[in-house]
């Protein structure tokens, strides 16, 4: 009778630890892990890390132990659509990864600005969390034409970001200047079909000081990533 007993306090015990039910502490049910969706263009797909486990988004899965899904979109246009759809999975983290294909695309304008920050209020709407991220730093100069519209884009992004109360991930002030964040011919990567580096998109350094930033703002340390450096619109002459 006694071992009958221990039989059924044990099976009580593995049924209440497995469903949730009851948290070590009896303080309440077992939260679920929070979901992380991240929306942006290539550098989201990867591309030039060497392998899956060297790219940003899964630096920062790792990172925060939340599971993960990203979701390709070029452009703003793109994005705007596919949150719409995304919906439905209900993130909990929501980062926004654009902007580079938007200023070489010169569809950077007032007008994105304010879908911009549209498609931020969206997702705040459905309770999530929102990180925005500034462009990773191409590997340009300030004489190089579209250096302007980057910093351009960038201080639109800053300044959503205050507007809206969504967390800052300055991915430019974190890696302008970084020689090394930025691929180069002789590495190959991972994403089929396997291209070569282009002095462009980041290196496994690079998506690993992306990630470092993206992290720390979504776990609010420091909270806007790297903000001590301010940054102004270079002049640019009428008709360049």
């Amino acid at each position: 009778m006694i071992k009958n007993s221990i039989y059924v306090l044990l099976v009580l015990a593995v049924i209440s630890v497995f469903s949730g039910a009851k948290g070590n502490d009896g303080g309440g049910t077992i939260p679920a892990p929070k979901r992380l969706l991240v929306i942006g263009d290539s550098l989201t797909n990867g591309l030039y890390a060497t392998a899956e486990q060297n790219t940003f988004v899964s630096i920062v899965s790792k990172n925060t132990d939340m599971p993960t899904a990203r979701r390709a979109a070029a452009t703003l246009k793109d994005a705007v659509p596919l949150w719409m759809n995304l919906k439905a999975w209900q993130p909990d983290v929501v980062v926004i990864e654009l902007g580079i294909n938007d200023v070489n695309g010169r569809q950077w304008n007032a007008r994105w600005k304010k879908s911009y920050q549209t498609l931020v209020e969206d997702i705040q709407a459905t309770g999530a969390k929102v990180v925005v991220c500034t462009t990773f730093w191409i590997g340009i100069d300030d004489q190089n034409p579209i250096y302007a519209l980057h910093v351009g884009l960038n201080n639109d992004v800053r300044d959503i970001a205050q507007r809206t109360g969504a967390t800052l991930a300055d991915l430019w002030a974190a890696t302008e200047g970084c020689a090394d964040c930025v691929s180069t011919p002789d590495v190959v990567s991972y994403f089929s079909p396997h291209y070569h580096g282009d002095n462009m998109h980041p290196s496994d350094i690079g998506h690993a000081v992306i990630a470092r930033v993206i992290t720390d703002a979504i776990n609010g340390v420091g909270a806007s990533g790297t903000t001590r450096k301010t940054y102004y619109m270079p002049f640019v002459a009428n008709g360049e």
